[in-house]
């Protein structure tokens, strides 16, 4: 989760293995597909500069946007579509290491495939990219005092 004044939370091992999809048992219980309702991916980027992305994404998109609880909540609402006009989704920030941060957006409610392209969208502007800074100040603390 990301919290403004402090940052995401920090995430541990356990918890990070607990959010593959191999150990998902949402399928015993659930009708739909675990993979319908969550995306989760990793970015290189500051925990500000991603929550700042999802935002302008998801305002670019037409979704209403609301922080609440170190979350942000997306909502969208087409007046124009008939039933599935409509989605939901909740992003949370989870830090791995101060330039690995994991991303979950999960569907509340509403149409999948509006989600997916949300998802697409998103995980295409923030994941697998190198963040610079972050790197050189990684790379300042591991390197031996001249």
């Amino acid at each position: 989760m990301y919290r403004e004044e402090t940052g995401p939370v920090l995430m541990n091992a356990f918890q990070l293995i607990a959010m593959s999809g191999s150990l998902d048992l949402s399928g015993f219980f659930e009708e739909e597909d675990a993979g319908e309702r969550k995306t989760i991916f990793t970015s290189m980027y500051a925990a500000k500069d991603i929550m700042q992305k999802i935002e302008e994404t998801a305002k670019a998109m037409r979704f209403q946007v609301e922080r609440k609880n170190s979350k942000l909540n997306l909502m969208h609402i087409d007046p124009k579509s008939k039933g599935n006009g409509h989605l939901s989704v909740t992003t949370e920030l989870f830090e791995v290491s101060p330039c690995l941060h994991v991303v979950e957006l999960t569907k509340s409610a509403g149409d999948t495939g509006q989600f997916k392209e949300l998802c697409r969208k998103l995980s295409s502007d923030l994941s697998l990219q190198e963040d610079i800074t972050c790197g050189k100040k990684e790379a300042e603390k591991l390197a031996p005092a001249a």
